[in-house]
């Protein structure tokens, strides 16, 4: 799901970066995918920031308080978890 919807913003004009557990190459849509110790760093990047992983043990809590103050105040969170 994450990446149709990287492929679709990247059709809108929006730069793609991406976080997962073994990056490799970034897929379509993404410029940059980077490991999730750099998951902060992507967020305060983000305009927009899409949460799009499964509910599991190793997600739950993915994005808190600390995740939240690092963003731009101007940032929308967009969670489809």
């Amino acid at each position: 799901m994450g990446r149709e919807i990287a492929r679709c913003c990247k059709l809108l004009g929006m730069r793609g970066l991406g976080v997962k557990r073994h990056p490799g190459a970034p897929p379509e849509g993404v410029e940059k995918l980077v490991e999730p110790a750099r998951f902060r760093e992507v967020l305060a990047a983000a305009d927009f920031a899409l949460v799009a992983v499964p509910l599991v043990p190793e997600t739950a809590g993915l994005i808190g308080p600390d995740e939240l103050a690092c963003m731009k105040k101007s940032a929308y969170l967009i969670d489809i978890t």
